[in-house]
């Protein structure tokens, strides 16, 4: 599957301790990205199901920091605010 550039910012503390992991094991940062996207798109995979079927998820279908779906709601609806 071909691959496609994308760019994103993260808070520096994160980039120094992936800079860190990637040189002491020997594993580039994009493997790492690559692996951290793949594992929130499999683990949230059940809630999109649910929502697309217009019905509360399941037990198992719940993720356990649904806490960062709702910040990252909140983040979006501010940020929508500030382009009227």
């Amino acid at each position: 599957m071909p691959k496609r550039k994308v760019t994103f910012f993260i808070e520096q503390e994160m980039l120094d301790e992936l800079k860190e992991l990637s040189s002491v094991l020997r594993v580039t940062q994009a493997a790492y990205i690559r692996e951290g996207i793949k594992y929130v798109l499999e683990r949230y995979r059940g809630l999109k199901k649910a929502q697309k079927e217009g019905r509360y998820p399941s037990g198992d279908e719940i993720p356990l920091n649904l806490h960062i779906l709702r910040s990252t709601a909140q983040k979006y609806k501010k940020a929508k605010k500030g382009r009227k």
